[in-house]
């Protein structure tokens, strides 16, 4: 058995575009949460900076979440995100420490 995939993806929206970010990271959620291998995939929105929006993911195995990379709802998502970002967004992948 694969070990699960645990991910922070944190996205940095121009100041003028914060509202617009947030309700297109919210499409991703539904889709995302019914998809094979997803365990938690949450939209979190930091208290002391609305413009700070992070997911916490878990992912059964890396390859649930590769499948997940390669969605059409995420396709979809990121060409509207296309020039509402300050810079892309920090990816970064975690596995348990034993």
């Amino acid at each position: 058995m694969s070990e699960k995939i645990r991910v922070i993806a944190k996205f940095s929206p121009k100041a003028d575009k914060v509202d617009e970010v947030r309700a297109i990271l919210s499409e991703f959620v539904e889709p995302t949460r019914a998809e094979n291998g997803c365990v938690v995939y949450d939209l979190l929105v930091n208290e002391a900076d609305p413009a700070d929006l992070t997911f916490y993911e878990e992912w059964e195995s890396a390859e649930d979440l590769a499948a997940h990379s390669k969605s059409e709802h995420l396709a979809v998502g990121r060409k509207k995100l296309e020039g509402l970002l300050e810079k892309p967004a920090d990816v970064r992948k975690y596995i348990l420490v034993k």
